[in-house]
């Protein structure tokens, strides 16, 4: 799956809520991206299906956004990936709050860049 990712991505767990019309799931985001992200919750989509995803980042930004289920995962393939069961979502359009997030990401990878030393 890496040669199918959408940039660098950053090792983070963000609380979400998400579903296809309405909030109604309650999940964790991880493994952040400018235009993807891995979602473990309640509930897991098959992939094609189109979700809607509510955060609140560390400042207490509201970021929503719409994504596409890329692929998914259940309990019975865990071996292939470090998280839980959950699902591999492409960014499609942000609701509100595109520039938070991105600045989010901005933020983690100018910290990231910090702790990295050179020998």
């Amino acid at each position: 799956m890496p040669e199918l990712r959408w940039g660098k991505r950053y090792e983070q767990r963000l609380e979400a809520r998400y579903g296809v019309e309405h909030f109604d799931e309650k999940g964790y985001l991880y493994d952040i991206a400018p235009f993807g992200l891995f979602l473990s919750g309640d509930r897991f989509y098959q992939p094609d299906t189109k979700l809607k995803v509510k955060i609140v980042l560390d400042n207490e930004s509201l970021v929503e956004f719409e994504g596409k289920v890329c692929w998914w995962k259940t309990e019975e393939r865990l071996g292939w990936f470090d998280h839980e069961p959950g699902m591999g979502i492409k960014i499609s359009r942000f609701i509100e709050g595109e520039l938070y997030y991105q600045d989010y990401l901005q933020q983690l990878c100018l910290t990231q860049k910090k702790t990295h030393t050179t020998i």
